[in-house]
């Protein structure tokens, strides 16, 4: 397996899922704005998409790094907390 030198992923890099864990990109649909990456994940048999931008900036379940659950969790539980201060005390506490 090849490692990710750049910004631009290629077939066969290793990729990370939230959910799923490590595995490797199988395939990238090259479109006109963006293309669009097929990831099989072989611990659970599954596969899933995700497009080359968010797979670049991190933004979706798959990224290029290796994840810590606990960030990921950590973020959630941050948001989640703002949301609720913000409905209950309009933000101003």
């Amino acid at each position: 397996m090849r490692m990710n030198q750049s910004n631009n992923p290629k077939q066969y890099d290793t990729v990370y899922h939230v959910e799923y864990g490590k595995g490797t990109i199988v395939t990238i649909q090259h479109r006109k704005d963006c293309g669009l990456c097929m990831c099989y994940f072989p611990k659970v048999k599954e596969h899933d998409w995700i497009t080359v931008t968010q797979l670049i900036t991190g933004t979706g379940e798959i990224t290029l790094q290796p994840l810590t659950r606990n960030s990921k969790e950590e973020t959630v539980s941050d948001d989640l907390h703002s949301a609720l201060e913000n409905l209950f005390f309009g933000g101003k506490r």
